[in-house]
């Protein structure tokens, strides 16, 4: 038994009672998730980021992890955004000399965090 529910990987001929049966709704081995060949599922779950307000925690939270940080420069104001986990800090400061500011982005350096200049979908990346 394969973790699709029926017997082979290879497509059963159309005239078979196996095929009737797939048509309708298969399930991935005993998770019960229904694979229907009308819609597109994914499994897992959806990528979120929990923000929090306070630099000092998500400085604490950091220990050795990975991380990523994008600064943005909007209309005269600085706008700095981190990611460690599944944790994320992101304030505007309306100076580039801000204390916090500076901080945050020598804390980044110092932990190797990975800068970002944009974002953009996996299908998107290579036209």
């Amino acid at each position: 038994m394969s973790v699709f529910g029926y017997c082979s990987l290879i497509s059963p001929s159309k005239n078979t009672v196996l095929w009737q049966v797939s048509e309708r709704t298969l399930f991935f081995g005993g998770a019960r998730i229904p694979l229907t060949p009308c819609c597109n599922l994914v499994l897992g779950e959806t990528n979120l980021v929990n923000i929090i307000e306070d630099w000092n925690l998500l400085e604490e939270y950091a220990g050795e992890k990975l991380g990523f940080y994008q600064l943005l420069a909007l209309d005269g104001t600085f706008e700095i955004r981190v990611q460690t986990g599944k944790v994320g800090f992101k304030k505007e400061y309306a100076s580039g000399d801000d204390p916090e500011l500076n901080k945050i982005l020598d804390f980044c350096r110092r932990h190797r965090y990975i800068r970002v200049s944009q974002k953009l979908r996996d299908e998107e990346f290579f036209k």
